[in-house]
């Protein structure tokens, strides 16, 4: 018996039978696709996204998107092999059936190894070993996979099975957890909320995230944690005491009763600018806020901070000021957590540090994005971005100004989106602020429109600023500058920043305040002295009788193309509006930058439309000649002509010209900034023997190319001079089919036409 077992385990493994009881293979095969699911492709990639599981026998794939900027899906690549792409952040989840766990799965990479982080059970060499009903797979980088072979078998006692959650409602974020009803079990997901203060009294802590504010008991933090994760609980309300007034608001409780999947990590908090008047809303319950320049009085036994008329409490209601403090009698900012009792609102600092005294004759003044008290323009993402253009505006809060200069790259800009109104400036943008006379900034605080990393919860700051004076420095949650100067530029030295506000604080000028000197402007006289200047030079340009060509998005303060008698420029990132066919005369304040050919004007702060005059309606005058004598680097962000020459096109936004000398060029529809086009229709399969194209010659990284304005079809009108001619005979001295076309006039046409036709001598009827 013994032998016959020995004998069966050694044809079980030859014959590659599975060992383990009741064990089965799933196969999901991206690259073939037997199943028929649907595939992305080209510019319909999202018709592959796993917006359903994807079930095989007693196997279901699931999309967990997370933090990834895209969904799980199925794509076909132009290399024309369908895979299964995992996007950075993204997450799959493999779960079986009751009953039945998952043993092993086997990984196909179109590219690269299977390094993804599994829940639970092990990665090895494209290989998933383990023994759980469901299994989270999460990728640190996009993979693209062929194929997955899952093994199941029947579950025992070490299977590893889901924890099974119960609750009566989830709530993404804490306003939405405060709508909810009375009584409830909740799944509260929390993003960055922070806690405020913790109140030994009732054994809660005050939290708030960006949406709102709330209390939560039952779990062991620290005031100053950062969450991130989900809690269970219950949820109650209580009535604010108003003392009869505002019986609506309510103070919003949870109850946890399990927290193990909350992350806390301690940070530096900062309360959100807020008028003393504006504190009085049940939703501010709870948070961290910060009022300025407020005076302090003490009425009876409590102190309240003034502004004008309005005041609030403030009280040290967490013990955090010496037994004999004294407060001050005015006080440059207050932070505190903002609480109703006793039908008075309140302000209760967390920390000694948390009211900051005022120096005599410092101003603070505050500039706020997120809410808008500068009454600007705010753009909206996508086609109305531009309205929120910033370049060359400058806005004065109190004693300071603050004027907003372009990159090179993108237009300094103001805008809304998913993350609430900021400001945006990239790499190379300049902010500039200036005090007003016999005033210098002493301090600016910076606090950006943060995200956090998804994987490590920690605070992505976006500000990486340099300053042409004195010092800053970076936190994870502000940028901070101190120095004693009448103006400071802060000039964008990495990726985009994002922000919220910026706090200035000024002082009296005295013997140590840096006064900085004025720019140096060149004076150039038209645009082929601009061109010659070295890059980064700040120019003086004359313009007469330049001409705006062509404009990115219409009306259009972006992107530009300008020309004069002399040559063309790439106008960038104008604080005003221009439209294609202007006559411009006057004078403008630019820097150089180069391009990749040809040069580009980006507009200072100077630049002002009361330095010069606009006549609409102008015409363009295009430099004729062949591609050989247009396609120079005196021509480069010019208008050109070129006549005669063959059109064919090779995309949907690209052809080939070619001119009877054989010199080529490509004309690009998709030019930088020139979006969207001019020319809409689709290029592909479009020839044309002869045709007069006008466009914008420009430089890229592939040579310089056209970009179109406009493309007309040129009549042929060359005719048969004799029936023994060999325009007549069917092929040349070659050999080579002649395909030359004429109607029974003699006339030479572009292409076949209903009728009689003649080709290579012979009658060709096209219905």
């Amino acid at each position: 018996m013994k032998r016959l077992s020995t004998l069966f385990l050694v044809l079980t493994a030859l014959l590659g039978l599975p060992l383990t009881a009741g064990a089965t293979e799933t196969v999901f095969d991206f690259e073939n696709n037997p199943q028929g699911w649907p595939v992305g492709e080209g510019a319909n990639f999202a018709d592959g996204n796993l917006t359903s599981p994807l079930t095989m026998g007693e196997v279901t794939l699931t999309n967990v998107q997370g933090d990834a900027s895209q969904p799980a899906r199925i794509m076909r690549a132009n290399d024309g092999i369908s895979a299964l792409y995992v996007y950075k952040n993204g997450s799959i989840q493999l779960a079986t059936v009751e009953g039945r766990a998952i043993t092993k799965m086997e990984v196909t990479m179109k590219t690269g190894a299977f390094d993804l982080t599994a829940s639970t059970g092990a990665v090895a060499a494209d290989v998933w070993t383990g023994n759980a009903q469901q299994v989270l797979f999460t990728t640190s980088a996009t993979r693209q996979m062929l194929k997955l072979v899952v093994t199941t078998a029947d579950e025992n006692a070490e299977t590893v099975k889901p924890v099974v959650e119960t609750f009566d409602a989830e709530a993404a974020s804490i306003a939405a957890f405060n709508a909810l009803e009375d009584g409830q079990v909740v799944k509260l997901t929390l993003k960055d909320a922070q806690v405020n203060a913790f109140d030994d009294i009732f054994n809660f802590y005050f939290i708030e995230d960006a949406t709102g504010a709330t209390t939560i008991s039952g779990l062991t933090l620290r005031a100053g944690d950062v969450l991130n994760g989900y809690v269970i609980g219950k949820k109650s309300s209580d009535q604010l005491d108003w003392s009869g007034e505002h019986p609506d608001y309510v103070e919003h409780k949870l109850a946890a009763s399990n927290g193990d999947n909350i992350k806390a990590e301690a940070a530096t908090l900062e309360g959100t600018p807020i008028e003393v008047g504006a504190i009085a809303d049940g939703k501010n319950h709870g948070r961290l806020l910060t009022v300025s320049n407020v005076e302090i009085r003490k009425e009876g036994r409590f102190y309240y901070a003034y502004s004008g008329e309005d005041r609030v409490q403030v009280k040290d209601a967490y013990m955090v000021l010496p037994y004999d403090y004294e407060w001050p009698a005015t006080a440059k900012s207050v932070t505190g957590v903002a609480t109703f009792n006793g039908a008075r609102w309140q302000l209760a600092p967390t920390k000694a540090d948390d009211i900051v005294a005022s120096v005599a004759d410092e101003a603070v003044n505050v500039f706020d994005f997120a809410l808008n008290n500068l009454s600007l323009p705010i753009g909206q993402n996508g086609e109305q971005s531009e309205q929120g253009n910033l370049g060359g505006e400058a806005v004065t809060m109190g004693d300071v100004t603050l004027t907003f200069v372009n990159s090179p790259t993108m237009p300094t800009r103001y805008y809304t989106s998913t993350r609430g109104n900021h400001f945006q400036m990239l790499a190379g943008g300049q902010l500039r602020l200036t005090a007003a006379e016999g005033r210098a900034i002493t301090s600016v605080v910076v606090k950006p429109n943060y995200t956090t990393n998804p994987s490590t919860g920690d605070i992505v700051h976006q500000v990486n600023w340099t300053a042409d004076k004195g010092e800053g420095t970076l936190s994870t949650d502000k940028m901070t500058w101190t120095g004693n100067a009448t103006s400071v530029r802060f000039t964008g030295a990495g990726g985009p920043t994002y922000l919220d506000s910026i706090i200035v604080t000024t002082a009296p000028t005295d013997a140590s305040t840096v006064i900085p000197e004025a720019d140096v402007f060149t004076d150039v006289a038209s645009i082929a002295e601009f061109n010659a200047l070295a890059a980064g030079t700040l120019a003086k340009l004359q313009l007469k009788d330049a001409i705006v060509s062509a404009t990115a998005l219409g009306p259009s303060r972006w992107a530009i193309y300008l020309q004069d008698a002399t040559a063309g420029a790439h106008m960038y990132c104008m604080p005003f509006a221009l439209e294609a066919n202007d006559v411009l005369n006057g004078f403008i304040y630019v820097v150089k930058n180069n391009q990749t050919a040809g040069s580009r004007m980006a507009m200072t702060e100077l630049t002002s439309a009361a330095d010069f005059t606009v006549t609409a309606n102008g015409t363009v005058v295009p430099v004729e000649g062949t591609l050989a004598e247009v396609n120079v680097a005196a021509n480069l962000n010019r208008v050109v002509k070129v006549e005669g020459v063959r059109f064919e096109g090779t995309s949907a936004t690209a052809a080939t010209l070619t001119d009877a000398d054989g010199s080529t060029i490509t004309v690009n529809n998709t030019a930088s900034g020139m979006s969207p086009y001019v020319i809409t229709d689709s290029f592909a399969g479009v020839s044309y023997e002869r045709a007069t194209v006008v466009g914008i010659l420009y430089g890229s990284n592939k040579g310089n190319c056209l970009y179109p304005l406009s493309i007309t079809e040129d009549a042929i009108t060359d005719g048969i001079r004799s029936m023994d001619n060999e325009q007549c005979t069917m092929y040349n001295e070659q050999g080579a089919m002649n395909n030359e076309v004429y109607n029974m006039l003699g006339m030479r046409q572009n292409r076949l036409v209903k009728g009689l036709n003649i080709v290579g001598g012979r009658k060709v009827i096209m219905k």
